[in-house]
């Protein structure tokens, strides 16, 4: 007999007793699992009568999935990434799968190159990832430059100026690299004193000159005083004539020389000319007969150091070079044309 038409005779014989009520509500006790329900599949347990031994088996429904997320997985420049999904948290089974999403590659932008200096280093370019960071081509470092040393000229100090010492600079980027020093001005160094704008005294009139004191190293005028000549005598008018001849060479003067005031005059006209002259021009004139030259013709030539003067003499023809500074030379009053001649 089996269990159902057991379970009924038994069930009959519930009710001959005066039993009331449904045979399934009296099959309460749990007994035993005989198959254990799964999430997708249903089970079996065996319950058993509460008022007797009798038995049954009961469906136990199928549990169903619990469900629990497996989270996104962002994708990186070099590795992959995953889609959302889910899985069973009881039965591990996969309920909605992950995908894999590509590795979404560097953004690379450039790091620009930065250019040496003399003194600093420099950097060649090169490139990183704006997203991670990383870099794609590292950037080198490029040797400072070194300073290109250029010299800077002396300056040589005058009479009246500052000069400079010797330095140096970098003609890249104009840092000094050694420094120029201040040179003091010379000052003036006086030469012997010369006569200038002579007039001649005469019988009965005075004369005068100017005492001009010259830089003996620029020509710059360091003072002026003029000086007055008192009136010649009636009486030494001859003996006057005589000394201006013995202060110069007799050997070059003659009596058949031009008086002392035309001499002056005619070196006085020189220097006119010399001052007035052109830029780097030439003075021309006939000497004739006269003995030489007088001191202030070559303290205009040292004013005037561009400007050079060829004279027409009883000797023949003397020029005087620009430049030749002879002031400093000459020291007499009267400078002989054989005098000029063994200077020039």
């Amino acid at each position: 007999m089996d269990d159902r038409s057991n379970m009924e005779n038994v069930w009959r014989q519930y009710h001959a007793l005066g039993g009331n009520g449904d045979m399934n509500d009296e099959f309460t006790e749990y007994q035993s699992t005989v198959t254990a329900a799964t999430c997708t599949t249903s089970g079996t347990d065996i319950y058993k009568c509460k008022h007797c031994n009798a038995t049954k088996q009961v469906t136990v429904a199928a549990k169903g999935h619990k469900e629990v997320t497996d989270a996104a997985v962002e994708a990186t420049c070099t590795k992959t990434g995953l889609t959302a999904g889910s899985h069973c948290s009881v039965c591990t089974d996969v309920l909605v799968a992950q995908q894999v999403v590509p590795a979404k590659g560097h953004k690379e932008v450039t790091d620009a190159a930065v250019e040496a200096t003399c003194t600093e280093t420099g950097l060649t370019a090169g490139s990183h990832c704006s997203v991670c960071k990383d870099v794609l081509v590292a950037q080198q470092v490029v040797p400072a430059k070194g300073h290109k040393e250029v010299t800077d000229a002396a300056v040589e100090a005058t009479c009246t100026e500052t000069g400079l010492t010797a330095g140096s600079h970098c003609s890249a980027c104009g840092t000094v690299t050694k420094a120029k020093k201040v040179v003091p001005a010379k000052g003036h160094s006086p030469a012997a004193a010369v006569k200038e704008n002579e007039k001649a005294a005469k019988i009965g009139v005075a004369g005068s000159y100017d005492e001009v004191v010259y830089c003996k190293d620029c020509g710059a005028e360091i003072s002026r005083k003029t000086v007055t000549v008192p009136a010649v005598p009636e009486e030494k008018k001859e003996e006057d004539v005589k000394n201006a001849e013995t202060a110069t060479d007799k050997a070059e003067i003659t009596a058949a020389a031009a008086t002392v005031d035309a001499f002056d005059a005619f070196c006085n006209e020189l220097v006119w000319k010399i001052r007035n002259a052109a830029q780097n021009g030439t003075v021309e004139a006939d000497a004739g007969n006269f003995p030489g030259l007088k001191q202030n013709v070559f303290g205009a030539l040292n004013d005037r150091p561009d400007v050079s003067l060829k004279l027409k003499t009883r000797d023949g023809e003397i020029t005087i070079p620009a430049g030749a500074g002879l002031l400093s030379k000459v020291s007499r009053g009267v400078v002989t044309w054989a005098e000029i001649r063994g200077l020039v």
